[in-house]
């Protein structure tokens, strides 16, 4: 396991230098999954996670018997782990990525469409390293709208999902700017890629509307929740059209 540093890295890096280390994580495993995607299928089924983690680790061992290994090169020592959630674990620096979509593609198609999944968990958990997420016991389902409700109100999930909605808007629609009405036609294919998953509706769709303001407003503003996802995906796809 990775020592801790003397000194945080994450309480003293300037917006730039974090971003740059965001940066050049999400920009290390989409060019990975540019390589996985290019190379022939091997195998019957094909094991798209043990070529994945060979392309990682420059190593051929298989990936079930050490599922993590260092990022190297960053400013900040980040540990990877294949699971099958994604998630940041701070006391540990260490960032899971939920490999469940390799182990279901069984095609061309589903190989895309995996890929798009685990980049949008990359860039939404490389934010919880700056910014810490809703407090939860790790790895466990929320339950219930009210807990949903408070997770995706929390302020460190508003960041993390603005940043993986950036992404996606930026593959939808490249070098377009922000538009709420096409942010909100994307949540219709985000919600179709992901079995149950409305959290894209949520913020760009129900939480503008009256009657959904209203059924929560002793809990939550989400007036202002819609505001802020909406300002913080604006900035995020700017960020990433900069390149910082």
């Amino acid at each position: 396991m990775i020592e801790q540093p003397k000194s945080s890295f994450e309480s003293t890096a300037s917006p730039e230098e974090q971003e740059r280390l965001k940066r050049a994580v999400c920009d290390f495993f989409r060019n990975k999954l540019v390589e996985l995607e290019a190379l022939p299928a091997r195998g019957s089924p094909p094991d798209h996670v043990q070529r994945l983690y060979e392309l990682c680790t420059s190593s051929n061992r298989p990936w079930t018997g050490q599922k993590e290994f260092d990022l190297l090169g960053l400013a900040l020592p980040l540990r990877i782990r294949f699971d099958q959630h994604s998630g940041y674990v701070a006391e540990n620096r260490r960032l899971d990525i939920n490999i469940a979509p390799l182990l279901e593609a069984r095609d061309t198609h589903a190989l895309r469409q995996a890929t798009q999944f685990i980049l949008q968990d990359v860039y939404h958990e490389t934010e919880h390293i700056f910014v810490p997420g809703f407090p939860m016991q790790y790895g466990i389902d929320l339950e219930g709208p009210e807990q949903t409700v408070e997770y995706l109100c929390h302020p460190g999930e508003i960041h993390a999902f603005a940043r993986q909605y950036a992404f996606r808007y930026s593959q939808a629609y490249p070098g377009e700017p922000f538009e709420l009405q096409k942010m909100r036609e994307l949540t219709e294919v985000l919600q179709n890629e992901r079995k149950r998953r409305a959290d894209a509706y949520n913020y760009f769709v129900a939480f503008a509307l009256p009657a959904t303001q209203e059924k929560y407003r002793d809990v939550v503003d989400l007036a202002e929740v819609h505001r802020s996802i909406v300002a913080e995906t604006e900035r995020h796809l700017e960020l990433l059209r900069r390149n910082i």
